[in-house]
């Protein structure tokens, strides 16, 4: 969003997970607002947002699963 006021313009945004890193005068969990009075680089930084209960773990052990399991109910052919 960016609203002007009295020759400031605030810009802020909200990132998918909590913001870690921003240069922004204001971070409040995964908001930045930026008061800009002179051109400016901004940036934020922000957790990335992970699935309740699967971790990478949890990724690993069902990848590991799935080719165990199409390994062994591969259909053979022969021509």
């Amino acid at each position: 969003m960016i609203v002007a006021m009295g020759g400031a313009i605030r810009y802020s945004l909200e990132m998918p997970g909590k913001i870690i890193e921003s240069n922004a005068n204001i971070v409040k969990g995964n908001k930045a607002t930026w008061y800009i009075t002179k051109p400016i680089t901004i940036y934020a930084v922000s957790e990335i947002p992970t699935i309740p209960g699967f971790d990478i773990l949890s990724a690993l052990i069902a990848g590991g699963l799935t080719l165990v399991f199409k390994n062994k109910f591969r259909i053979y052919r022969s021509f």
